[in-house]
């Protein structure tokens, strides 16, 4: 799977995920019709849902303590909606560990150590070690001059015109 190359991306993502999540519950809330845990779950009445539901959206405050039977309804619903879907993800897990959990028979051949990329931690004689670190050298010097060229070099410096203050006095 390519990574995410923007924020665009990760949005997309999160978005499906979420999507896909929800289609699965609901999935998972229809699709078992098998017979319920136990015997003592609660009896589902839709048209009492529905008033609940009505009554619920009328008053989001306090309508526990206002409407009891609206909180009971929303309980109900949220047992078998739980009951369902604990149902449909017990179908799903017992699916996926069948056919994809095959356990894989032992193999007769024996298993090769990959090989050691570890460099040695040991210098023999037979390898030039590497370079470490020199002392500072200090720059040499140039090679003498002849009195001629230095005479012409100090010519050079001297006809270089230098502004001299007038003598006070």
């Amino acid at each position: 799977m390519p990574e995410p190359q923007g924020i665009k991306d990760v949005v997309g993502m999160i978005r499906f995920v979420l999507k896909s999540a929800l289609a699965l519950g609901l999935v998972a809330m229809i699709v078992p019709l098998g017979a319920p845990s136990n015997g003592d779950g609660p009896g589902l009445d839709l048209f009492g849902v529905a008033n609940g539901v009505r009554e619920a959206a009328a008053d989001l405050g306090g309508f526990c303590t206002r409407a009891p039977a609206a909180c009971e309804a929303g309980r109900e619903v949220v047992v078998f909606a739980g009951e369902r879907i604990e149902t449909g993800l017990r179908i799903g897990y017992g699916y996926l560990n069948e056919h994809l959990a095959t356990p894989q028979p032992p193999s007769s051949e024996p298993v090769v150590a990959a090989e050691d990329t570890r460099p040695d931690p040991v210098t023999t004689g037979a390898v030039e070690p590497p370079a470490g670190p020199r002392p500072y050298t200090p720059p040499r010097p140039l090679a003498p001059q002849t009195v001629a060229e230095t005479a012409v070099h100090t010519l050079a410096r001297q006809t270089v015109a230098i502004p001299t203050p007038a003598p006070r006095g």
